[in-house]
């Protein structure tokens, strides 16, 4: 049993130290309390007509109304079917720059709260854990 410990122990710590070595990943954004991602990197994401975010492979495909847009590097992220902040773009390439695509943890749509129903307050009612007569 206590070696068991020891390498949970051991795990753990590795662990950390891998995810905390993951975090300053250039490629991967920095992402605050709200669910929001920013880019480390000057970032081109492909929008639809509507400037809302889709997949890159409708713009690697072309043709269509699928473009990509140019996001600098700090700034919002945004999910699928989402538009950027306003103004907080460039339609065009800037001079000079190169742009990543954006990180793979940012491919995704958000998803609406969830309401969680189930047991809740009324578990401690059901009379299970009584002290038995």
């Amino acid at each position: 049993m206590r070696q068991r410990g020891y390498n949970l122990t051991i795990t753990s710590a590795l662990a950390s130290a891998l995810l905390a070595g993951c975090s300053q990943n250039p490629a991967e954004p920095d992402w605050d309390d709200n669910g929001n991602a920013y880019a480390r990197r000057d970032t081109a994401i492909c929008v639809d007509k509507d400037d809302r975010r889709i997949d890159d492979d409708h713009c690697s495909r072309g043709g269509g109304h699928a473009r990509f847009i140019y996001l600098g590097s700090g700034a919002r992220i945004p999910y699928y079917r989402e538009r950027p902040p306003f103004g907080n773009y460039l339609t065009s390439p800037a001079e000079g720059k190169s742009y990543s695509t954006a990180p793979l943890a940012t491919n995704m749509t958000r998803s609406a709260a969830v309401s969680r129903g189930g047991f809740g307050g009324s578990a401690r009612s059901s009379g299970f854990f009584g002290s038995g007569s």
